[in-house]
């Protein structure tokens, strides 16, 4: 079970790429990206995460790098996931979160994560603080859970996609705030995704996000 993500991040940024990594792409990726978007599932007797057990409403989905989603979101959805949400305990028995690390069951691959608006919400919450911090007070205590990841934010940049030596802290930390702009523009459009799926899923009848790996 994945309860603990952690990966060669160097070895994984060490490549020529004009993409950027904090991009957030509409529609379906089937690469190494997480899928999010309104679902519901059509029957909790049945296992939940079963595509033929899912109505899904893909017209506003989202596709976010495996990297992006782990350094910059992984850490506010894990707070907010639930294990006994009724469509999460319907996953199946490997899903338990006694087999988690964590105890929090959020699965890593292939499988849905789900979500309600109002936990959802409380992502978007989360987010706008962070955003506050990265904007007006970076060393702020609050910021303090989503250190590691913000810290890899220099590996993200063009020029630093061949280095092999780790950014001391100092350094990581000054390179991360003096580009800052790329986090608030990801959480900025990120959050405006996640009203736009509220939004739409409450207006056709759904009450369920799902946040799925590759």
């Amino acid at each position: 079970m994945y309860s603990n993500p952690t990966h060669y991040k160097l070895m994984k940024r060490n490549r020529d790429s004009a993409e950027p990594l904090l991009n957030i792409e509409r529609g379906h990726n089937p690469g190494a990206y997480f899928w999010t978007m309104p679902v519901r599932v059509l029957n909790l007797d049945d296992v939940t995460w079963h595509s033929d057990n899912q109505d899904c409403l893909d017209d506003v989905e989202i596709s976010i790098a495996e990297e992006t989603f782990e350094d910059f979101l992984y850490p506010v959805f894990l707070r907010h996931f639930q294990n006994d949400l009724p469509e999460n305990a319907g996953r199946g028995e490997e899903y338990l979160p006694e087999r988690y690390r964590s105890g929090i069951a959020f699965e890593w691959v292939l499988t849905d994560n789900f979500y309600t608006f109002a936990q959802i919400e409380a992502v978007i919450r989360d987010i706008q603080e962070i955003l506050d911090c990265l904007r007006n007070d970076y060393a702020n205590g609050k910021l303090d859970y989503m250190r590691d990841g913000l810290r890899n934010l220099p590996y993200y940049l063009p020029e630093n996609r061949k280095i092999i030596e780790k950014f001391s802290t100092d350094e990581a930390d000054a390179i991360a705030k003096k580009n800052i702009k790329h986090l608030t523009d990801f959480y900025e459009n990120f959050t405006a995704n996640l009203e736009q799926m509220i939004n739409a899923g409450k207006e056709q009848g759904y009450k369920l996000i799902s946040v799925c790996g590759p």
